[in-house]
């Protein structure tokens, strides 16, 4: 007998880890709801463990309770509690944290498309950057190059200024040497004349004839004179004449100069002034 007990022991040792295996209580556990606060009351459905209930009244160790469909009951208080079970909370952090992977995926992209629209701009911004600063460096230099052009035609006017200062000047001169030639040949014209008046006596004495014959000496002398400063007027007017042509030559010859500086200072552009 001790050996067939033996025996039996070691059979029973060898085959029970063969059965030491992990297992689990379902999750699918309905508690009761009764017709009266006592355990032998009736029970009138059941209820799935983890569902919210509304406590309407406490008797003893029982709560009356409704459900969602309205039915009314007694339930154990020790299958209440406060907070909702584990599985509820684990499922609607699941359910929560589906929501913040699609947001944050959401937010991913439009990160993505903000950050593509930022480099964009700040390519574009850049861009205007560039052209802004080359508009500055060309205006910069147009604005030089126009203060050279009005230094130059500052300077041509007060050029011109002078040569119509010269050309006035030597109008002047030439008038003033005009009215002097003038005077000069009337002085001479009526030297002339009184030297001729003095001789035609002598010569009309020598040659017999009487007093009363008319003097047509002194007539060709003063006409001579005449003749000779109106002559001297016409030079005058003349000399006006080119005076003037020789100013007006300047001043063109002027501004067309300026033009070419300012064509070739605006590389071949012309300045309209």
């Amino acid at each position: 007998m001790n050996r067939v007990g033996a025996l039996l022991g070691l059979v029973l040792v060898a085959t029970s880890p063969a059965w030491a295996q992990t297992a689990y209580v379902t999750e699918n556990v309905y508690i009761d709801i009764r017709a009266d606060p006592h355990i032998e009351s009736a029970v009138i459905h059941r209820v799935l463990a983890g569902e919210a209930l509304e406590v309407l009244e406490q008797r003893g160790d029982f709560s009356r309770v409704r459900d969602a469909q309205g039915r009314e009951g007694w339930i154990e208080g020790r299958d209440l509690m406060q907070k909702s079970p584990a599985r509820i909370r684990e499922a609607n952090l699941k359910r929560e944290l589906a929501e913040l992977k699609a947001k944050l995926v959401h937010a991913r992209a439009q990160l993505e498309i903000t950050q593509g629209a930022l480099a964009e701009d700040n390519t574009d911004a850049k861009q205007l950057a560039n052209a802004h600063k080359t508009l500055k460096r060309r205006f910069a230099a147009v604005q030089s190059r126009l203060a050279k052009t009005k230094e130059a035609l500052t300077a041509s006017q007060v050029r011109l200024k002078e040569v119509e200062a010269l050309l006035a000047q030597e109008s002047a001169k030439g008038m003033e040497l005009t009215n002097q030639l003038a005077q000069q040949a009337v002085a001479t014209e009526l030297a002339v004349a009184q030297a001729q008046a003095l001789e035609e006596p002598v010569e009309s004495g020598s040659s017999g004839g009487s007093g009363d014959e008319p003097q047509m000496g002194l007539a060709s002398p003063v006409g001579a004179t005449e003749r000779f400063y109106n002559f001297l007027k016409s030079l005058h007017f003349l000399w006006l004449g080119i005076s003037f042509a020789m100013l007006i030559t300047g001043f063109v010859a002027g501004v067309i100069w300026l033009r070419e500086v300012n064509r070739k200072k605006l590389g071949g552009m012309y300045l309209r002034i």
